[in-house]
């Protein structure tokens, strides 16, 4: 916590007093929560991580002493990010035996900040011991552990394997490398880098005499590794190393002289920068938000207060030169630790256990970006983050203050620092395009070993060189690439298409039947080669049989002998009686069996295990008729002018197009147009009201493609689609169905742009006979709108096999409503349409939040006329619908 009153008066930067802390924080991570996670000591700061851990809250100043319950003893460890799970795992740490500290433990842990707990892995242990381990975060979310030492012998005892952590799959030994003996302390945390190329170069732990060995790591099916030169200078245990840019890290030597490794090539390169003129052993690099590297702490010999340094040392990777600044407090040695906290501070650590200052404490340093030219504390944008949930290749939304006084924006992987070592952290500059006034949206790499999987802190700096305080981003596992989804294809006598991702093998069987289909039954090898080549995309696929009825026997879901099987090599019986449920597993088509959960691991054609969601293929007889047909696309208006071409994944006769309420990613008020609907798509624009510049942020919207005319289905619901042109004038528009007396619910869309002015529609007076329906222009417009062709589906109200459609009269303002989507079958797109026109001012829904229970929506006026956006209660029609529906 920065006190308010901190003044750098130099321009250096500024350190706060000390805090006190828990523990010693041996081991110190960022969570995304913005807390850090520490432990190593109990609260007296003697050595020993069995007992408790602490959290401290940057925003407060406040920390937490938990219990530690696991009775692993986490001293010495190391920890990395799950980041499939959102949970932090401890790998390794130390036993005692007989009294002597030394032997490695193959336990795993994992902290779920969720809850603040610590349990044990239930995924299981590693296969050896690890004291001192290093584990580093890959592109694909796994995590790679390596070194550490393995028993109490002195001096050696290293643990030779390699293993990868597979989150829900739990550890596999990486057979094919045999590393060289990790011997005379070169166990010791060795300094391990990821590529962008997804190798891993590891150095040595130590190399009193010169030579450490370095190693390219190719963690592929079952490993490889290549010896790729020596060290051109000596490193000790103690000295720091750090990753400062892409392929490219920052170490120390044993003279405490600062060397760049540019590994970008398979050889590595490198290059003496600096001379501090002393070792600084036990010291800590870290990486601060606009990309500079701090060093602080150690001594020239271990832990010898008398010649401990407690200057900090600014390095600047663009001159490869370094700066002193400010004196700490305290002597920062062994065992200290170091990280970037989100608000753009550094906090040194720890220290000690053993050593001469038992240091249960720690100091925050503001860097210079903080402070104004007069010594005070700057003035900071304010920031907020839309879709903080995103892949390699994406992008989210940033909202800021005033985006013409925004020069960069910097993103950092949380830190997670022990032993002079962070494997992990990596810094950014992100790519961004100014939408308007207030947003940006923000372009992350395509590279996911570049923006590795995890935690990001993200700064947007002013045209000052002031960072705001960070948001935090969960950079999730994958790559984002667009919508890749084929539609619907035919083959023999059967209509195919995808599912949705990610259900278990019953909830994709429940799916497919509630479409009026089934799990796809493959019966030859043509048409197995039809699934594997038409719907294969890296995801396994469910296939619709399961040996539930008698072990080792798969049947089809219908009970029937299949006619047709292409097992795996080595996977032609069921090697697990828990795996009854089969998935294709590769684009070539073999199958395997598997669980029943929603992701598996498996094997791709290189024989790598892999993890993904399952997807599911949903085979239909060509007997039915496709009436509707919906989809999800994300558009955005950069130019004011931007039309976006959606496709039918089946063409149309008649189509009747609707769409639902635009998310609230730019704040200004906007609403959808649509034009050239045709009998395979339509034409879709973000539009800004008239008063406003056109341009606006990415947005998601659903959109639903009916067959004109009055369709009963199965289950004898009701659909009615048609079209009516209509002006700002209101006219009477009938219905034809039966809809039992009851009022449905509809939803209506302008279909046409055929004038410049942006329109809306607005319903009112729905019964089962009918519904009014008008346009409406921006407030300010008062000379009316010719006529433009308005679509409008209507649908009985209830649940119904293939749609669910409810109104409520209790209304929609304009603040946030929660509709509770519980009373409604879970389906995968919603819908809503006002069904009264009550206040008179123009207006839109638009959706903030969307989860599995519930969507939250409010009325936007817009302010042409005038600035209050204030808007009376209306009624509301909403709707959930599958992604298809036949008769």
């Amino acid at each position: 916590m920065i006190p308010s009153d901190l003044r750098d008066e130099e321009g250096n930067g500024q350190w706060a007093p000390l805090i006190d802390w828990p523990l010693i924080g041996i081991h110190a991570m960022v969570l995304p929560t913005g807390q850090v996670l520490s432990y190593g000591t109990d609260e007296n700061g003697m050595q020993g991580g069995q007992f408790v851990y602490a959290l401290y809250d940057y925003r407060t100043g406040d920390s937490q002493l938990l219990e530690q319950t696991t009775e692993t003893d986490l001293f010495c460890s190391n920890m990395g990010f799950d980041s499939y799970l959102s949970v932090t795992l401890a790998i390794g740490g130390d036993e005692e035996p007989l009294g002597y500290r030394a032997n490695g433990v193959s336990d795993v842990n994992v902290f779920d900040h969720s809850n603040n707990s610590i349990r044990s892995s239930p995924e299981g242990t590693m296969e050896g011991g690890r004291w001192y381990p290093t584990i580093v975060a890959l592109g694909n979310g796994d995590l790679l552990a390596l070194g550490g030492r393995a028993d109490h012998v002195r001096g050696r005892g290293g643990n030779t394997d390699v293993e990868i952590y597979r989150s829900g799959v739990g550890w596999t030994k990486l057979d094919a490398i045999e590393p060289p003996i990790f011997d005379s302390g070169k166990w010791w945390y060795p300094s391990t880098f990821l590529r962008s190329d997804g190798t891993a170069l590891m150095i040595e732990g130590t190399s009193r005499s010169g030579g450490a060995d370095m190693y390219l790591i190719d963690t592929s099916g079952d490993g490889a590794m290549t010896h790729v030169g020596v060290l051109p200078f000596s490193i000790g245990i103690h000295q720091p190393s750090i990753m400062y840019r892409t392929d490219k890290a920052l170490m120390m030597d044993v003279q405490g002289d600062l060397w760049t490794v540019d590994f970008s090539d398979a050889v590595p390169v490198f290059e003496e920068v600096v001379q501090l003129g002393a070792p600084r052993r036990d010291s800590d690099f870290t990486l601060l938000a606009d990309g500079r590297v701090v060093l602080n702490g150690g001594a020239r010999n271990r832990n010898v207060l008398e010649e401990a340094d407690t200057t900090l040392v600014i390095f600047d990777p663009e001159t490869n030169t370094v700066t002193e600044v400010e004196d700490e407090d305290l002597a920062r040695m062994y065992h200290s630790s170091s990280v970037l906290l989100p608000d753009g501070t550094f906090a040194s650590i720890g220290g000690g256990a053993p050593g001469p200052l038992v240091n249960t404490n720690a100091q925050i340093w503001a860097p210079d970006y903080l402070f104004a030219p007069d010594g005070s504390l700057a003035a900071r944008q304010e920031t907020e983050l839309q879709g903080v949930d995103v892949k390699a290749g994406g992008r989210f939304m940033m909202y800021v203050e005033d985006t013409s006084d925004l020069s960069q924006i910097t993103a950092l992987r949380a830190g997670a620092s022990t032993h002079s070592k962070d494997s992990n952290s990596r810094f950014l500059d992100l790519s961004f395009e100014v939408v308007d006034a207030n947003s940006v949206e923000v372009i992350l790499p395509d590279n996911p070993n570049v923006i590795i999987p995890g935690t990001w802190m993200v700064f947007a700096f002013d045209n000052s060189g002031v960072p705001s305080e960070a948001q935090m981003l969960d950079v999730v596992p994958g790559l984002a690439v667009a919508t890749d989804d084929p539609g619907s294809y035919s083959f023999g006598s059967s209509t195919y298409m995808l599912g949705t991702a990610g259900l278990t093998w019953h909830e994709a069987v429940a799916e497919a039947e509630s479409l009026g289909g089934r799990m796809v039954e493959i019966n030859s090898p043509e048409e197995n080669a039809f699934i594997s080549e038409t719907f294969f995309r890296d995801n396994p696929i469910w296939l619709g049989l399961t040996d539930e009825a008698t072990e080792g026997v798969f049947l089809n879901t219908d009970s029937s002998v299949p006619d047709y099987a292409n097992w795996m090599q080595d996977f032609e019986t069921n090697r697990d009686a828990n795996h009854n449920y089969v998935i294709m597993t590769n684009e070539v088509g073999e199958w395997r069996a598997s669980r029943v959960g929603p992701a598996v691991a498996y094997f791709d054609r290189d024989g790598r295990p892999q993890r993904a969601d399952n997807m599911s293929v949903i085979e239909f007889e060509n007997t039915r008729e496709l009436i509707a047909q919906t989809g999800e696309v994300s558009v955005r208006n950069s130019t004011g002018d931007e039309w976006f071409s959606v496709q039918f994944d089946s063409s149309m006769d008649n189509p009747i197009v609707v769409v639902s309420p635009l998310t609230y990613v730019g704040r200004h008020p906007a609403t959808v147009s649509l034009r050239n609907v045709s009998e395979t798509g339509f034409e879709m624009q973000v539009s800004e009201w008239d008063y406003l510049d056109g341009r606006h942020a990415r947005e998601t919207v659903s959109w639903m493609a009916v067959e004109q005319g009055v369709h009963v289905l199965d289950d004898g619901a009701v659909i009615e689609a048609g079209s009516s042109r209509v002006t700002t004038r209101q006219r009477h528009v009938e219905l034809n169905g039966e809809y039992e007396g009851l009022s449905p619910v509809v939803i209506a869309q302008v279909a046409t742009s055929d004038h410049e002015s942006v329109v809306t529609d607005r319903l009112a007076n729905i019964d089962a006979d009918g519904f009014d329906i008008r346009l409406q222009e921006q407030e300010s417009n008062r000379n009316g709108h010719p006529p433009e062709t308005v679509h409008w589906i209507s649908f009985m109200e209830g649940n119904h096999n293939a749609f669910s459609a409810f109104s409520d009269e209790r209304g929609i303002s304009h603040h946030e409503t929660d509709i509770d989507l519980t009373r409604s079958i879970d389906r995968t797109h919603v819908f809503a349409d006002l069904q009264s026109d009550l206040g008179r001012n123009t207006s839109v829904l638009r959706v903030t939040e969307r989860d599995e229970d519930s969507v939250t929506m409010f009325l936007q006026e817009e302010q042409s006329l005038d600035s209050e956006m204030l808007h009376g209660r209306e009624t509301l029609g909403w709707l959930t619908v599958d992604d298809m529906i036949f008769v």
